[in-house]
């Protein structure tokens, strides 16, 4: 196998890669690192700041050189910003490697993310919006995936023990069942 994460997630914002990365890299005893999080550090502002302030292209830049950076020297559970994928340098490098797309249905992602609120006309729709982003994405995402989770209606340690089932050969730090 490739050197670096032990397991990485892809999916869009609010499909649980945070919370679900975070519950199985403790359950496997090792590190869990976001993306979002290397690009908030190397830019020196939060993620929405990036992007107003630097534009989109630089903000794509910090994410592919923080995905690049994560894949070569990281060795745990580790989830990537949303739209990532579409950069071709990334995908590329995530093939063949274990990724698991934590699929999420556009009003369920809005609903965790808060997007079902009520929000002024000139925002736009926002809901329809991010629809159209995920599902511009989704043959990214399925292009890197090894495997394909479900998170719609699911609690967070319930897709955890689906993923742990799915990469066996990773030994738990916890007695089996621990994950929740």
């Amino acid at each position: 196998m490739t050197a670096g994460p032990l397991l990485v997630l892809v999916g869009a914002p609010g499909a649980g890669k945070s919370t679900v990365g975070i519950l199985l890299a403790q359950h496997w005893g090792v590190g869990f690192a976001e993306t979002d999080d290397d690009v908030v550090a190397a830019a020196g502002m939060p993620l929405q700041t990036v992007v107003v302030e630097a534009g989109e292209p630089t903000f794509r830049q910090f994410e592919r050189d923080a995905v690049l950076a994560r894949l070569a020297d990281f060795d745990g559970v580790l989830a990537v910003g949303g739209g990532a994928v579409a950069d071709d340098a990334v995908r590329a490098a995530l093939r063949g490697r274990p990724v698991v797309w934590l699929r999420v249905t556009a009003p369920n992602a809005a609903s965790r993310m808060g997007l079902n609120a009520v929000r002024p006309v000139a925002l736009g729709n926002v809901r329809a919006q991010f629809a159209a982003q995920l599902k511009a994405r989704a043959p990214l995402y399925d292009e890197v995936a090894m495997h394909i989770v479900d998170t719609d209606h699911r609690p967070v340690p319930e897709v955890a023990q689906e993923l742990a089932a799915l990469f066996p050969d990773v030994p738990a730090h916890h007695e089996a069942g621990e994950l929740s």
